[in-house]
């Protein structure tokens, strides 16, 4: 009876701590310009860690901060809401995500982090001078006001694929046609930025469209009243626009800090090369996924599962680790329905794609590709990426609003106009027959 009373009193202490620690969507508070700096604090410690991963000698003191870091990270995220914009909470939540991420890196790494090229650290009592290093030759005010330390520290939380780091060796980094040039890139990205936002804009305005798919309360893409070649035609395009908006979308996202490196803070365009390189050219699921998808991502991923699973199951585990974290990610990242894991499922399943590969090449010799591996990809990407597709759709992901309206040209242009047509041509042919 005592053993029972004790295990009772760990279980409920258990659901109490995490009830506190991760509240009830319905006891979280609404997100506000006054509570803002409360739901973002923990930044502060994160970039006392990233300060310290660049400084020799840091290893405990990362470690111990490394558990208040990620209690600190999730309960101000967890504690508030924004219920007015399914997009922003995405991106607020899986930014957490992220930095939980880094921190367990920045704790684990006993030497710290290094650029490439250098042979050691600084020492934390040593002076930190403004414009030191490399930063001399750069012409930006910010290099000479903001301490060298915080810079650092900066660079390493937002050093997303990790160029120009130890940890981004094995990365793919896709070649960028852009000019080198400071002026003629700046011109080009922002061609590239503006072509961006609008492919993102006719497409999320149609994904709209599409009924209950594009809604905001969330349905299926899967429409029930139709014949299976209309519903499966309707969801496969619902699933291929909504994959075009994730890569032109974050391809703009890449393309506006681009500007702001380059054009501000004076980085050199080789600091910004693309996110993707022409994932639709794929013919094998280890090139889709390891080159030709983008690559922000990849570390979270593997410090999520893949080290935890390399530890389990060698290489195999490897790759169904990383394929397991990242559906997790963006399975809580977008707050699901707790009973629909569809999306881990789908990325799971990924990971055994890469496997089934690797056994092809051991049994045959020869790496899947050419038009057999195109039509292999697509099955895995095109035809089980609905499931996933789906699940997003009655989570509302579809409606979330990715370019307001007020912004919309596509909305507030072209959509008009094509209807003003459809009634014109309408009323032509009504008043020829009548004739």
């Amino acid at each position: 009876m005592r053993k029972y009373s004790v295990y009772q009193g760990i279980r409920v202490g258990t659901r109490l701590a995490l009830q506190e620690l991760i509240p009830r969507y319905e006891d979280r508070e609404m997100l506000t310009w006054r509570n803002a700096p409360y739901a973002f604090a923990y930044f502060l410690p994160f970039l006392f860690m990233a300060y310290l991963v660049r400084r020799a000698n840091t290893h405990r003191i990362r470690m111990l901060l490394v558990p208040t870091v990620i209690t600190v990270s999730i309960h101000c995220t967890y504690r508030y809401k924004m219920e007015d914009s399914r997009c922003s909470e995405w991106i607020r939540i899986l930014m957490a995500y992220y930095i939980v991420a880094k921190a367990l890196e920045f704790g684990f790494v006993r030497d710290g982090r290094f650029k490439i090229g250098e042979k050691r650290l600084a020492e934390v009592n040593d002076p930190d001078t403004r414009g030191s290093s490399e930063n001399r030759t750069r012409s930006a005010a910010i290099y000479r006001m903001i301490p060298t330390s915080l810079l650092d520290a900066l660079e390493i939380t937002s050093a997303l694929r990790g160029i120009g780091w130890d940890f981004g060796s094995g990365a793919y980094v896709p070649h960028d046609n852009r000019p080198r040039q400071r002026g003629p890139f700046l011109r080009a990205t922002l061609f590239e930025l503006v072509k961006d936002f609008l492919i993102v804009d006719l497409f999320d305005s149609l994904v709209k469209l599409v009924p209950s798919a594009g809604s905001i309360e969330g349905g299926s893409m899967f429409l029930p009243n139709v014949s299976p070649l209309i519903r499966y035609s309707i969801s496969t395009s619902v699933l291929l626009m909504g994959g075009l908006i994730i890569i032109f979308g974050l391809s703009a996202g890449n393309d506006f800090f681009a500007l702001i490196g380059v054009g501000l803070l004076d980085q050199s365009p080789a600091d910004w090369p693309p996110l993707y390189d022409s994932p639709w050219r794929a013919t094998s699921l280890h090139e889709f996924w390891g080159k030709r998808w983008h690559q922000v991502l990849r570390r979270t991923f593997i410090i999520f599962g893949g080290y935890p699973g390399y530890l389990v199951a060698g290489k195999a585990g490897l790759i169904l680790g990383t394929f397991l974290a990242s559906g997790l990610y963006h399975e809580l990242g977008l707050r699901l329905s707790e009973s629909d894991h569809r999306v881990t499922a789908f990325f799971l399943l990924q990971g055994v794609g890469i496997l089934f590969e690797d056994l092809w090449k051991k049994i045959s010799g020869k790496r899947t590709d050419g038009f057999v591996g195109r039509i292999w990809t697509v099955f895995w990407i095109i035809v089980l990426g609905q499931l996933c597709a789906d699940a997003w759709c009655m989570g509302g992901i579809a409606g979330a609003t990715f370019v307001p309206r007020s912004l919309s040209p596509v909305r507030r242009l072209l959509f008009p106009a094509i209807r003003t047509l459809i009634q014109a041509f309408a009323g032509r042919n009504a008043n020829q027959a009548k004739a």
